[in-house]
This record gives C-alpha cells, sequence and structure tokens, in this order.
C-alpha cells in the first residue's frame, strides 16, 4: 500500500471518495463545510461560500 501523504485541499482518493488531508473521508458538503479552512490570499477565514464553491462533492 502507497502513503497517500498529506494534502490540504479536498480531493478524491484512489477509490474517488471526497478526502482532504491524511485520508480523512468527507461524506457530505454539509460535513466538508463544517471544516476550519482558510483563504491562503487574504489570510483569513473562508467563508461558507468560497468552501462549497471549492468542494467536488
Amino acid at each position: 500500500m502507497q502513503f497517500e501523504g498529506e494534502v490540504l485541499h479536498l480531493y478524491l482518493d484512489v477509490n474517488a471518495n471526497p478526502t482532504i488531508g491524511v485520508g480523512f473521508h468527507m461524506q457530505s458538503v454539509e460535513q466538508f463545510c463544517q471544516l476550519p479552512m482558510r483563504d491562503r490570499r487574504f489570510k483569513r477565514s473562508a467563508a461558507l461560500q468560497q468552501k462549497r464553491l471549492k468542494n467536488v462533492l
């Protein structure tokens, strides 16, 4: 088994499951939107609208 590593954005894992970090499976858009995300461009918390636009669920 190969280690996927730490990924700081939402991605689809090798089984097409939406995942973030070190293998944290996201089961819904609502679960993903509860995560404390940051907008690196402006160095502030990401707004709910930004999270919904960025996810792949």
